[in-house]
């Protein structure tokens, strides 16, 4: 797009030149048809105007449809309770360390090993 702006602003600046001294430019440039050029690059920058804003209209639905998901996909997790929120640890009786005394190798006057 910006190229065939610059180019449509230069076909314009020589279209104002030959104007403001009384040129013709069928007679001065017989090969360039710079009224029709400067018509198609009319066209053409209208054409990627047009291009660019469907483009950045769907890549801002397409990021707004990926907010939403991530949003939703928030919602449905459950979520984690600070510290401050956590019901407290009741004790249990069983303790894993719980020596059972039926084993001789864990008898305290069993010295023989």
């Amino acid at each position: 797009k910006e190229a065939a702006t610059k180019q449509l602003a230069v076909l314009s600046s020589v279209m104002q030149c030959m104007e403001t001294h009384k040129l013709d430019p069928a007679k001065e440039l017989p090969g360039w048809q710079i009224k029709e050029q400067i018509v198609s690059l009319e066209k053409d920058t209208l054409q990627l105007d047009k291009e660019m804003e469907e483009k950045a209209r769907s890549l801002s639905l397409m990021e707004e449809a990926a907010l939403a998901k991530r949003m939703y996909n928030q919602q449905i997790k459950r979520p984690r309770l600070s510290p401050m929120e956590m019901p407290p640890v009741t004790s249990s009786s069983y303790s894993p360390i719980y020596r059972d005394r039926s084993f001789p190798s864990q008898r305290d006057d069993d010295q023989d090993e």
